[in-house]
């Protein structure tokens, strides 16, 4: 019988003797917290973050519960069983358990009142599921607030480096050619094939690997889950977007640009698709800082994807400095799991002078970021005014400019400028990069 204690019993049983798969070690930190839920895209390694968490727990010798709602012998449980699941550990091993771990628990309908009811009676819950199915909204929802949310990405290229054993010393990078050399390079690598931890491991395979991931994504988060009936308006949407990534997009523009193709569209529809496009994190949208509430809605927002070897199954041709600023994002957006309240914009005035990242933490703007290649005669002042324009009138006092490879402080217009090789900061630890932001 589908959720009888024997059942799960022998699934509990199953994975407790099981040794935890060798893994690379993400860089996220969960506070304990009554239900603290993971969130991500498609294969973007949730189930292998909770085999890190219940290695530590092992380590320790904390009493711990997991359960993959995947299993085969799970496939037609219902919420009104899962009391078994608490009661068959007890049975097992005499004791309740101090953490416990639900993978894929969006299978089971209305999975909320049993997570509910585990947080009421004290268990420290974690949760993970598709993107798709347990979003940020749904969450606090269902919770109603009980939850605290994580956001795990594509590997950060500190973890792309462990992804391939290769380990740095950040301060001989800096004196040794050779070695900022074989960082470069690998930076390089990183930015073109993406972070997705399966094709990143099997590069023998990376193109079907990749393939998979954006097919899953498109076909079983977004054709199937929202129950899109011109899939073909959707894919077009997708390739827009992907092809304008580090850049702006409007509906109005999107829409003008499906009318040109022929494809008959409401903007009310474009505008939903989008939404969704972001909401199964396919792709993150920046939008402008401090403008009145009707022109806000009205600016163009800037589009950032996941990862960017998706770009290569997309076909979009690349572009060095897009790469760099879209790397840079993902990272700022990392940021989050370790302050929740820093926000992320880009600031632009009447004359056109644009800065490409305002961070902000408790609302307030902190740090002014510009992403370039480099800084040249032709460029430094193009580069530099938005920066000193854009503090003035912001009041943020940090403020970077990030390049390829350039390291040494700009003083212009009586502003303190730091200029920060992409690789070096890149190779920071979070709270390190995150002093420099909010310091």
């Amino acid at each position: 019988m589908f959720g009888s204690k024997n059942i799960f019993k022998e699934i509990i049983l199953e994975f407790q003797e099981k040794p935890i798969p060798s893994l690379v070690e993400r860089e996220l930190v969960v506070k304990e917290h009554d239900v603290v839920c993971i969130i991500g895209p498609r294969r973007v390694g949730k189930t292998y973050y909770f085999y890190q968490l219940i290695r530590k727990f092992r380590e320790e010798n904390k009493p711990y519960l997991y359960v993959n709602f995947e299993h085969e012998l799970l496939l037609e449980v219902d919420v009104r069983s899962l009391s078994n699941l608490i009661t068959a550990y007890i049975e097992l091993y005499g004791s309740k358990p101090q953490y416990i771990l639900l993978d894929e628990v969006h299978v089971v309908d209305k999975w909320y009142l049993f997570v509910r009811r585990l947080e009421e009676e004290g268990y420290n819950v974690f949760i993970t599921g598709s993107s798709s199915k347990l979003m940020a909204r749904e969450i606090a929802t269902q919770l109603r607030g009980r939850a605290i949310s994580y956001i795990l990405l594509p590997f950060s290229f500190r973890e792309y480096l462990k992804a391939k054993n290769t380990m740095v010393d950040l301060k001989l990078a800096q004196y040794s050619n050779r070695i900022r050399s074989n960082i470069l390079s690998l930076l390089r690598e990183y930015m073109d094939y993406g972070g997705f931890p399966e094709p990143v491991l099997k590069r023998e395979l990376y193109y079907e690997l990749l393939t998979s991931i954006r097919d899953g994504i498109f076909y079983r988060d977004i054709i199937e889950r929202y129950n899109i009936r011109r899939p073909y308006i959707m894919e077009a949407i997708t390739r827009m977007l992907a092809e304008n990534y580090s850049r702006y997009h409007t509906i109005t523009g999107i829409h003008n640009k499906l009318k040109s193709l022929g494809i008959n569209v409401s903007k009310s529809t474009v505008y939903e698709y989008i939404r969704i496009l972001e909401e199964v994190l396919l792709f993150f949208y920046v939008p402008l800082i401090k403008t009145p509430v009707h022109e806000a809605t009205r600016s163009p927002r800037k589009t950032y994807i996941v990862d960017t070897g998706l770009l290569n199954i997309y076909g979009v041709e690349k572009n060095q400095g897009k790469l760099m600023e879209n790397t840079v994002f993902l990272e700022l957006l990392r940021l989050k799991n370790n302050e929740p309240t820093l926000t992320i914009n880009y600031w632009k005035d009447r004359q056109g002078r644009e800065v490409d990242f305002v961070v902000s933490i408790r609302g307030k703007p902190r740090t002014l970021v510009q992403v370039t290649y480099e800084l040249s005669t032709d460029n430094r002042r193009r580069e530099l005014l938005p920066l000193v324009t854009g503090s003035t009138k912001l009041g943020a006092k940090k403020l970077i400019v990030i390049t390829w490879d350039q390291e040494y402080n700009e003083k212009y217009m009586d502003k303190n400028i730091q200029v920060i090789p992409l690789w070096k900061w890149l190779l920071l630890k979070p709270e390190q990069q995150l002093a420099q932001i909010t310091n």
